[in-house]
């Protein structure tokens, strides 16, 4: 008379344990999904150049794809678009922009997110000689969202 007792009590055990593991781990999904949400900001959205003096007024555009994010470059003699690379080294954001910008070869260009603004070094010096936008005179450039 006791195994029948013992097997439903044994059943039973075994059922409120499977449904309670099951609620857990749909709970961690969940919960990884988010932090994985909340880690990565978009960077999404149309930058333009605080200076507006002859070829320095430009905007960039970045557009979130599937495998990162892409960017499209307006302005005077400037209609280009290329591959835009996110990263974050010691607490800092770069974005690398892979892909023709005006007169520079290789063709890519580095600057720094700060908040809503991307900060280029325009051109460099006798030691390190480049000038990215050869009509705009400014050493530093801002873009802001």
């Amino acid at each position: 008379m006791r195994t029948p007792t013992f097997l439903y009590l044994t059943l039973a055990l075994s059922m409120v344990l499977l449904i309670g593991c099951n609620g857990n781990q749909q709970s961690q999904t969940q919960e990884a999904e988010d932090a994985l949400t909340t880690s990565s900001p978009d960077y999404s959205g149309v930058y333009k150049s605080n200076k507006t003096g002859e070829g320095c007024d430009l905007t960039f555009t970045l557009a979130k794809k599937n495998d990162g994010y892409k960017y499209f470059l307006t302005g005077e003699h400037h209609d280009q678009e290329g591959k835009a690379i996110i990263e974050e080294i010691d607490a800092a954001i770069y974005i690398t922009f892979d892909g023709p910008i005006g007169g520079n070869k290789p063709n890519t260009v580095s600057g720094q997110i700060d908040g809503n603004t991307i900060k280029i070094q325009n051109y460099g010096n006798s030691m390190n000689e480049y000038h990215f936008f050869d009509a705009c005179d400014e050493k530093f450039l801002e873009f802001i969202k």
